[in-house]
């Protein structure tokens, strides 16, 4: 009797094989697990560096850190001259072709100037080509002395 119950214990339930559509449905399932898993990852990391253009401060060294790259470029074809300079992004060049036409005649929106206090440099950062450069004129204002 006992090699009987044995027996009968040592025989196991008949395996139920796999129907095709089961194993699709089954790869589709943990293909989309992985879909929203990524999807939920670069979420999270573009939300971190949109939470940063909050920042101020980050915003600022972001300026600081191109305006070094701009003038590390322009250091490389020029002599620059001492003194810290002002760098600003050309953005609306039409307007200033009404104000000054042989200084921005071949700029572009996108050029930076640099300006120090006695010359001025129009610089186009993807071409790193110097557009224009020119010295600083300033004008006195009628009625105010300078000493």
């Amino acid at each position: 009797m006992n090699e009987k119950s044995t027996t009968k214990s040592k025989q196991s339930k008949p395996i139920k094989k796999l129907s095709p559509l089961n194993i699709i449905g089954s790869i589709i399932i943990v293909i989309l697990l992985g879909v929203i898993t990524f999807l939920g990852f670069q979420y999270y990391e573009n939300s971190k560096e949109l939470d940063k253009l909050d920042d101020p401060y980050y915003l600022y060294q972001l300026q600081v850190d191109f305006s070094e790259a701009v003038l590390e470029d322009i250091s490389k074809i020029m002599i620059l001259p001492d003194g810290e300079p002002t760098v600003l992004n050309i953005d609306d060049v039409e307007s200033l072709k009404v104000e000054n036409p042989e200084f921005y005649d071949n700029s572009k929106n996108g050029d930076m100037i640099v300006i120090y206090p006695d010359v001025a440099i129009i610089y186009r950062p993807g071409e790193k080509l110097i557009v224009n450069v020119a010295p600083v004129i300033t004008e006195d204002i009628e009625g105010l002395e300078t000493e």
